[in-house]
């Protein structure tokens, strides 16, 4: 699985044996474009940051949203999973580093 996210404000999935694009996510709002994502270890996860200043976590198989944090006050640059499986961290203008619990 390879995940990538742009100025389009999507999330694309692809099957990268055969360069396929598997689904498509799109942010919740127009002002909101994906700065960051990272995929979990088992791949059925990616964590984005944005522009809107939040952090979400979305299902790579349904390409639906799983969780959205908010709590920083400028856009969020960098997004990971921690090993631990019930944290991620997020990174920030704001000059923030968050730990979030899953």
């Amino acid at each position: 699985m390879l995940a990538t996210c742009g100025g389009d404000r999507l999330i694309k999935f692809y099957d990268p044996l055969n360069l396929k694009t598997i689904s498509t996510v799109q942010s919740n709002s127009p002002q909101s474009v994906f700065v960051s994502i990272h995929m979990n270890y088992l791949g059925d996860k990616v964590i984005a940051g944005s522009t809107d200043k939040t952090v979400s976590i979305w299902d790579v198989n349904q390409a639906k949203q799983l969780n959205c944090f908010v709590g920083h006050g400028e856009k969020v640059n960098a997004v990971v999973f921690t090993n631990m499986k019930e944290k991620c961290a997020s990174g920030s203008n704001d000059r923030q580093l968050k730990i979030w619990d899953i």
